[in-house]
């Protein structure tokens, strides 16, 4: 009868600080739950910024040919003026266009217009 006892108290024991009762199951499922639920919000989130990405990539090409065809513009300007008074006078023109995106190519353009021409000088 002690056996049994004993038995009975220790299995009770057990059982008691086990911390396996069912409001403590169902207070980590509903955690979990949670849990997915910040995922999921967040990848749809995600997901609705997918459009705006793209229209942003289309926005930045068709800002970026446009420079890119007014650099190709003012180079073939510059480089298809014959005397030097035309290529100064070219030179003003697109500083005063107010296109800060083709300044360095100004740079870049009447320097090797510049290094073509003393070639040139220098050859002949």
């Amino acid at each position: 009868m002690k056996r049994v006892m004993l038995l009975t108290l220790v299995l009770a024991a057990a059982f008691l600080s086990g911390g396996c009762s069912y409001n403590d199951l169902t207070a980590k499922q509903q955690n979990v739950r949670g849990k997915w639920a910040n995922i999921e919000s967040a990848l749809q989130r995600r997901a609705d910024l997918i459009p705006n990405l793209m229209t942003a990539a289309q926005t930045a090409g068709v800002q970026e040919q446009e420079v890119f065809g007014q650099i190709s513009e003012a180079r073939s300007r510059l480089l298809n003026a014959q005397q030097a008074q035309q290529q100064v006078r070219t030179v003003t023109e697109l500083l005063s266009s107010e296109r800060p995106s083709l300044m360095l190519l100004i740079v870049s353009a009447v320097r090797s217009v510049a290094c073509s021409a003393c070639r040139s000088h220098i050859h002949s």
